[in-house]
C-alpha cells in the first residue's frame, strides 16, 4: 500500500498550472516473491505536470512539461498545444519517452515479454482537430500521426483518421438540444442526438 499526498494550483486556471502528487511505499500488503517486506523497492513515486498559456508566441497556445514515476515505469516529456478563438481548429505535439530500468519492474506487466528492460522507448505525437457544422448536426475530423522518437528503442509509425457526426435520423440536430440520458426529459424536450464515430483506417 502507498500513501501520499496531492497539489495542484495556476494563475487563474491558464498560467503556471501545476500539479504534483507524491507517494511512499509503505510495504503493507507487500508480496514479494520470496515472500518478506522490501520497502525499499519504489520507495518514492511521484506524478509531476506543468503546463502555461503562451499567448504571447500565438494566441490560444499553452506549453507542457510531464514526468512520472510509478508502477516500475519512468515517462518523461512535454507538448505544445493551440486552440483557435473560434474553438473549431485545435493542434497539438505530445513527446514521450518511457523506460523501466531493472527486470523487476516487469513484474507490473500483463505480457513481460512485450517489453524490454534498461532500454528507452518514445513516441511523438502530432494531432489535428477540425469541428464543423452540417444541415442536420454538428461533427469533427480529427487525424493523429504517430512516430517513434529520436533515440527510440521501440515503437513504429501510425496514421489515424476518425470522424465523428452527431445528428438526429429524421429531423435537424442542435448540440444544444442533447440531454444526459441520465436525467428525464423536461416535457417538449427534443430527443437526444445521436453520436456515431467512423474510424475507417488506421
Amino acid at each position: 500500500m502507498k500513501v501520499g499526498v496531492h497539489f495542484h494550483g495556476s494563475y487563474f486556471r491558464y498560467k503556471h498550472q501545476l500539479w504534483v502528487t507524491a507517494w511512499v511505499n509503505t510495504g503493507f500488503g507487500q508480496a514479494l516473491p520470496g515472500g518478506g517486506v522490501d520497502t525499499r523497492y519504489d520507495a518514492l513515486s511521484f506524478n509531476f505536470r506543468y503546463e502555461s498559456g503562451t499567448e504571447r508566441i500565438l494566441k490560444g497556445s499553452s506549453m507542457y512539461l510531464h514526468a512520472r514515476h510509478l508502477d516500475g515505469l519512468e515517462q518523461y516529456g512535454g507538448g505544445f498545444r493551440w486552440r483557435s478563438l473560434d474553438d473549431r481548429t485545435s493542434f497539438g505535439t505530445d513527446l514521450r519517452y518511457f523506460v523501466r530500468r531493472d527486470s523487476a519492474d516487469l513484474t507490473y506487466l500483463l505480457y513481460p515479454q512485450e517489453w524490454e528492460y534498461n532500454a528507452l522507448s518514445g513516441v511523438l505525437d502530432l494531432e489535428l482537430r477540425r469541428a464543423f457544422d452540417h444541415a442536420h448536426g454538428h461533427g469533427s475530423v480529427e487525424g493523429r500521426l504517430r512516430l517513434p522518437a529520436l533515440g527510440s528503442a521501440g515503437f513504429g509509425e501510425s496514421l489515424r483518421l476518425t470522424v465523428t457526426h452527431d445528428a438526429r435520423l429524421g429531423g435537424s440536430c442542435s448540440a444544444h438540444a442533447s440531454l444526459p440520458n441520465t436525467a428525464p426529459a423536461p416535457v417538449g424536450a427534443r430527443p437526444p442526438c445521436s453520436s456515431l464515430a467512423h474510424r475507417p483506417w488506421r
